[in-house]
Protein backbone atom coordinates (compact mmCIF):
# COMPACT_ATOMS: atom_id res chain seq x y z
CA UNK A 1 0.00 0.00 0.00
CA UNK A 2 1.34 3.76 -1.10
CA UNK A 3 2.05 6.02 1.69
CA UNK A 4 -0.59 8.09 1.00
CA UNK A 5 -3.14 5.33 1.04
CA UNK A 6 -1.96 4.73 4.84
CA UNK A 7 -2.18 7.90 5.60
CA UNK A 8 -5.55 8.54 4.61
CA UNK A 9 -6.47 4.92 6.04
CA UNK A 10 -5.34 5.91 9.43
CA UNK A 11 -6.87 9.51 9.01
CA UNK A 12 -10.33 7.76 8.66
CA UNK A 13 -9.91 5.46 11.70
CA UNK A 14 -9.02 8.06 13.57
CA UNK A 15 -11.93 9.95 12.56
CA UNK A 16 -14.32 6.82 12.81
CA UNK A 17 -13.41 6.18 16.34
CA UNK A 18 -14.58 9.75 17.68
CA UNK A 19 -10.77 11.27 17.43
CA UNK A 20 -10.96 15.15 17.21
CA UNK A 21 -11.17 16.22 13.22
CA UNK A 22 -8.20 18.16 12.66
CA UNK A 23 -8.97 21.12 10.55
CA UNK A 24 -7.02 23.30 9.41
CA UNK A 25 -8.10 27.21 7.63
CA UNK A 26 -6.62 29.42 5.65
CA UNK A 27 -7.65 32.26 8.19
CA UNK A 28 -8.04 33.37 11.88
CA UNK A 29 -11.45 34.27 11.32
CA UNK A 30 -12.20 30.85 9.24
CA UNK A 31 -10.50 29.11 12.20
CA UNK A 32 -12.61 30.26 14.70
CA UNK A 33 -16.04 29.49 13.13
CA UNK A 34 -14.60 26.64 12.83
CA UNK A 35 -13.63 26.57 16.32
CA UNK A 36 -17.78 27.41 16.96
CA UNK A 37 -19.28 24.90 15.07
CA UNK A 38 -17.08 21.98 15.78
CA UNK A 39 -16.66 22.43 19.93
CA UNK A 40 -15.15 19.69 21.16
CA UNK A 41 -14.68 17.19 18.13
CA UNK A 42 -12.46 19.16 16.51
CA UNK A 43 -8.75 20.58 16.74
CA UNK A 44 -7.93 23.74 14.60
CA UNK A 45 -5.01 25.55 13.27
CA UNK A 46 -4.82 29.02 11.23
CA UNK A 47 -2.30 29.29 8.67
CA UNK A 48 -2.02 32.98 8.57
CA UNK A 49 -2.09 35.30 11.42
CA UNK A 50 -4.68 37.82 12.53
CA UNK A 51 -1.70 41.02 12.20
CA UNK A 52 -0.34 39.74 8.63
CA UNK A 53 -1.92 40.46 5.31
CA UNK A 54 -3.32 37.23 4.09
CA UNK A 55 -2.75 38.05 0.47
CA UNK A 56 0.67 37.29 0.66
CA UNK A 57 1.16 34.09 2.94
CA UNK A 58 4.43 32.36 2.73
CA UNK A 59 3.90 28.88 1.97
CA UNK A 60 6.50 27.09 4.29
CA UNK A 61 7.37 23.78 5.22
CA UNK A 62 5.87 23.59 8.45
CA UNK A 63 2.20 25.03 6.47
CA UNK A 64 2.54 21.91 4.53
CA UNK A 65 2.89 19.95 7.23
CA UNK A 66 -0.27 20.91 8.68
CA UNK A 67 -2.14 20.59 6.14
CA UNK A 68 -0.79 17.05 5.23
CA UNK A 69 -2.50 15.94 8.04
CA UNK A 70 -5.43 17.55 8.15
CA UNK A 71 -8.44 15.68 7.61
CA UNK A 72 -10.51 19.11 7.00
CA UNK A 73 -9.06 21.85 5.17
CA UNK A 74 -10.56 25.36 5.07
CA UNK A 75 -9.86 28.00 2.66
CA UNK A 76 -12.46 31.49 1.44
CA UNK A 77 -12.22 30.88 -2.14
CA UNK A 78 -12.64 33.58 -4.67
CA UNK A 79 -9.63 33.17 -5.54
CA UNK A 80 -8.16 35.31 -2.12
CA UNK A 81 -5.68 32.64 -0.96
CA UNK A 82 -3.56 32.42 -4.35
CA UNK A 83 -0.70 30.51 -2.29
CA UNK A 84 -2.87 27.78 -1.19
CA UNK A 85 -2.19 25.72 -4.43
CA UNK A 86 1.44 25.43 -4.10
CA UNK A 87 0.34 24.59 -0.29
CA UNK A 88 -1.33 21.73 -0.87
CA UNK A 89 0.46 20.27 -4.04
CA UNK A 90 3.52 20.42 -1.07
CA UNK A 91 1.23 18.93 1.53
CA UNK A 92 0.44 15.88 -0.65
CA UNK A 93 -2.51 15.06 1.08
CA UNK A 94 -5.12 14.20 -1.47
CA UNK A 95 -8.33 14.09 0.88
CA UNK A 96 -8.17 17.88 1.07
CA UNK A 97 -7.60 18.77 -2.43
CA UNK A 98 -10.26 20.71 -4.17
CA UNK A 99 -13.68 18.26 -5.07
CA UNK A 100 -12.47 16.06 -2.33
CA UNK A 101 -14.66 15.50 0.53
CA UNK A 102 -11.88 17.36 3.06
CA UNK A 103 -11.61 20.48 1.04
CA UNK A 104 -14.47 23.51 1.76
CA UNK A 105 -14.58 26.59 0.01
CA UNK A 106 -16.45 28.24 3.04
CA UNK A 107 -16.97 31.65 0.46
CA UNK A 108 -19.34 29.35 -1.28
CA UNK A 109 -22.79 30.64 -2.21
CA UNK A 110 -22.02 34.02 -0.98
CA UNK A 111 -22.15 37.01 -3.64
CA UNK A 112 -19.49 38.63 -4.24
CA UNK A 113 -19.38 42.50 -4.60
CA UNK A 114 -17.05 44.51 -6.84
CA UNK A 115 -16.67 41.91 -9.37
CA UNK A 116 -14.65 43.43 -12.23
CA UNK A 117 -16.09 44.07 -15.78
CA UNK A 118 -12.84 43.21 -17.54
CA UNK A 119 -9.40 41.69 -16.59
CA UNK A 120 -6.10 42.99 -16.86
CA UNK A 121 -2.96 42.51 -14.88
CA UNK A 122 -2.42 46.31 -15.93
CA UNK A 123 -5.31 46.86 -13.42
CA UNK A 124 -3.71 45.47 -10.43
CA UNK A 125 -3.49 42.17 -8.27
CA UNK A 126 -7.28 41.57 -8.81
CA UNK A 127 -9.91 39.54 -7.73
CA UNK A 128 -11.39 38.33 -10.93
CA UNK A 129 -14.37 36.59 -8.87
CA UNK A 130 -15.04 39.88 -6.85
CA UNK A 131 -13.72 41.49 -3.49
CA UNK A 132 -13.20 38.66 -1.21
CA UNK A 133 -13.60 39.84 1.78
CA UNK A 134 -16.66 38.71 2.45
CA UNK A 135 -16.13 37.92 6.44
CA UNK A 136 -16.27 41.88 7.29
CA UNK A 137 -19.94 41.88 6.70
CA UNK A 138 -21.43 39.28 9.73
CA UNK A 139 -24.70 38.75 7.71
CA UNK A 140 -21.91 36.07 5.51
CA UNK A 141 -20.71 34.59 8.57
CA UNK A 142 -23.89 32.48 8.72
CA UNK A 143 -22.98 31.30 5.29
CA UNK A 144 -19.58 29.99 6.04
CA UNK A 145 -20.61 28.60 8.93
CA UNK A 146 -22.73 26.70 7.27
CA UNK A 147 -20.62 25.82 4.50
CA UNK A 148 -17.78 24.58 7.48
CA UNK A 149 -20.13 22.74 9.06
CA UNK A 150 -20.98 20.76 5.78
CA UNK A 151 -17.74 19.87 5.52
CA UNK A 152 -16.91 18.84 9.37
CA UNK A 153 -20.12 16.77 7.98
CA UNK A 154 -18.76 15.13 5.36
CA UNK A 155 -15.07 14.36 6.60
CA UNK A 156 -17.40 13.01 10.36
CA UNK A 157 -20.51 12.20 9.48
CA UNK A 158 -21.46 9.97 12.69
CA UNK A 159 -21.25 13.19 14.73
CA UNK A 160 -23.12 15.58 11.75
CA UNK A 161 -25.75 15.92 14.54
CA UNK A 162 -23.35 17.69 16.60
CA UNK A 163 -22.05 20.11 14.28
CA UNK A 164 -25.58 21.06 13.13
CA UNK A 165 -26.61 21.74 16.69
CA UNK A 166 -23.75 23.68 16.87
CA UNK A 167 -24.25 25.81 13.79
CA UNK A 168 -27.73 26.83 15.14
CA UNK A 169 -26.10 28.04 18.28
CA UNK A 170 -23.54 29.73 16.54
CA UNK A 171 -26.10 31.61 14.05
CA UNK A 172 -28.51 32.52 16.70
CA UNK A 173 -26.21 34.15 18.73
CA UNK A 174 -24.10 35.76 15.50
CA UNK A 175 -27.98 37.20 14.78
CA UNK A 176 -28.34 38.52 18.01
CA UNK A 177 -25.55 40.00 17.61
CA UNK A 178 -25.71 41.70 14.39
CA UNK A 179 -29.45 43.18 15.88
CA UNK A 180 -27.19 44.96 18.65
CA UNK A 181 -24.37 45.91 16.29
CA UNK A 182 -26.79 47.03 13.93
CA UNK A 183 -28.24 49.56 16.64
CA UNK A 184 -25.07 50.11 17.91
CA UNK A 185 -23.41 51.56 14.24
CA UNK A 186 -26.55 53.68 13.13
CA UNK A 187 -24.16 56.96 14.23
CA UNK A 188 -21.98 55.70 11.83
CA UNK A 189 -24.11 56.02 8.61
CA UNK A 190 -22.84 58.02 6.00
CA UNK A 191 -19.48 58.63 8.11
CA UNK A 192 -16.86 59.03 5.63
CA UNK A 193 -13.46 57.53 5.05
CA UNK A 194 -10.62 57.09 3.05
CA UNK A 195 -9.20 53.16 3.63
CA UNK A 196 -6.03 51.53 2.67
CA UNK A 197 -7.17 48.68 0.57
CA UNK A 198 -10.87 47.51 -0.73
CA UNK A 199 -11.39 45.44 2.27
CA UNK A 200 -14.31 47.22 3.90
CA UNK A 201 -16.80 47.16 1.55
CA UNK A 202 -18.85 44.27 3.28
CA UNK A 203 -18.42 46.13 6.05
CA UNK A 204 -19.58 49.51 4.66
CA UNK A 205 -22.62 47.59 3.02
CA UNK A 206 -23.39 46.08 6.41
CA UNK A 207 -23.37 48.98 8.62
CA UNK A 208 -23.33 52.29 6.27
CA UNK A 209 -19.91 53.81 6.42
CA UNK A 210 -19.12 55.52 3.56
CA UNK A 211 -15.43 54.40 2.01
CA UNK A 212 -14.78 57.03 -0.72
CA UNK A 213 -11.51 55.89 -1.93
CA UNK A 214 -8.29 53.96 -1.16
CA UNK A 215 -4.90 55.20 -1.04
CA UNK A 216 -3.68 51.89 -3.40
CA UNK A 217 -4.60 53.39 -6.94
CA UNK A 218 -5.05 49.63 -7.58
CA UNK A 219 -5.12 46.53 -5.88
CA UNK A 220 -1.50 45.62 -4.72
CA UNK A 221 -0.54 48.42 -6.61
CA UNK A 222 1.11 51.58 -4.30
CA UNK A 223 -0.08 55.05 -5.63
CA UNK A 224 1.40 56.99 -8.20
CA UNK A 225 1.82 60.72 -7.75
CA UNK A 226 -1.31 61.42 -9.67
CA UNK A 227 -3.64 59.13 -7.89
CA UNK A 228 -2.66 60.43 -4.82
CA UNK A 229 -2.85 64.34 -5.60
CA UNK A 230 -6.18 63.29 -7.04
CA UNK A 231 -7.43 61.38 -3.00
CA UNK A 232 -5.74 64.40 -1.61
CA UNK A 233 -7.85 66.77 -3.79
CA UNK A 234 -10.99 64.45 -3.01
CA UNK A 235 -10.60 63.52 0.69
CA UNK A 236 -10.15 67.81 1.14
CA UNK A 237 -13.14 68.71 -1.40
CA UNK A 238 -15.74 66.02 0.44
CA UNK A 239 -14.29 66.85 4.10
CA UNK A 240 -12.63 63.57 4.42
CA UNK A 241 -10.67 63.83 7.37
CA UNK A 242 -10.75 60.13 8.55
CA UNK A 243 -8.24 56.92 7.25
CA UNK A 244 -8.88 53.17 8.21
CA UNK A 245 -6.31 50.68 7.93
CA UNK A 246 -5.64 47.32 9.23
CA UNK A 247 -2.48 47.01 11.52
CA UNK A 248 -0.80 45.84 8.59
CA UNK A 249 -1.05 48.68 6.00
CA UNK A 250 0.52 51.08 8.55
CA UNK A 251 3.14 51.85 5.96
CA UNK A 252 4.98 54.60 5.18
CA UNK A 253 3.13 55.26 2.14
CA UNK A 254 0.07 55.52 4.55
CA UNK A 255 1.86 57.78 6.84
CA UNK A 256 2.72 59.74 3.94
CA UNK A 257 -1.11 60.45 3.24
CA UNK A 258 -2.51 61.15 6.28
CA UNK A 259 0.15 63.57 7.14
CA UNK A 260 -0.56 65.44 3.60
CA UNK A 261 -3.97 65.64 4.33
CA UNK A 262 -4.53 66.04 8.35
CA UNK A 263 -6.54 62.91 8.22
CA UNK A 264 -6.63 60.95 11.43
CA UNK A 265 -5.79 57.34 11.23
CA UNK A 266 -7.86 54.76 12.37
CA UNK A 267 -6.19 51.34 13.00
CA UNK A 268 -8.48 48.71 13.26
CA UNK A 269 -8.40 44.75 13.11
CA UNK A 270 -9.84 43.33 9.52
CA UNK A 271 -9.38 39.80 10.80
CA UNK A 272 -9.69 37.55 14.12
CA UNK A 273 -6.72 37.72 16.19
CA UNK A 274 -6.02 41.05 14.43
CA UNK A 275 -5.64 43.45 17.97
CA UNK A 276 -5.76 42.55 21.56
CA UNK A 277 -9.01 41.21 22.50
CA UNK A 278 -9.94 40.21 19.38
CA UNK A 279 -10.21 36.30 20.24
CA UNK A 280 -13.43 35.58 18.03
CA UNK A 281 -15.80 36.86 15.58
CA UNK A 282 -17.78 37.89 17.66
CA UNK A 283 -15.20 40.51 19.47
CA UNK A 284 -14.25 41.18 15.78
CA UNK A 285 -16.78 43.42 14.93
CA UNK A 286 -17.41 44.60 18.61
CA UNK A 287 -14.06 46.28 18.49
CA UNK A 288 -14.27 47.33 15.00
CA UNK A 289 -17.16 49.60 15.81
CA UNK A 290 -16.35 50.68 19.34
CA UNK A 291 -13.32 51.80 18.17
CA UNK A 292 -14.67 54.01 14.85
CA UNK A 293 -17.11 55.13 17.38
CA UNK A 294 -14.95 56.41 19.78
CA UNK A 295 -12.27 57.84 17.76
CA UNK A 296 -15.31 59.87 15.88
CA UNK A 297 -16.08 63.02 17.39
CA UNK A 298 -19.56 63.10 18.07
CA UNK A 299 -20.62 59.84 17.67
CA UNK A 300 -19.44 57.52 20.13
CA UNK A 301 -20.66 59.22 23.17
Amino acid sequence: MRPISICLLLSWIATSAGAEVRVVATLPVLADIARHVGGSNVTVRALAKGTEDPHYVIPRPSLAAAVSQADLFVELGLQFELWTERLLDVAGNANVMPGRAGHVYASQGIAPIEVPQHLSRAEGDIHPEGNPHVWLNPQNGLLLAENIAAGLSRVDPDRAGDYHENLKSFSDRLTAKMDGWTKQAVPLRGFKVVSGHREWSYFAQAFGIDVRGTIEEKPGIPPAAGHRDHLLAQMKREGVDRIILAPFEVTRITERMAALSGARTIVIPANVQGAPGVNDYFALFDVILSTLLKETPGRGE
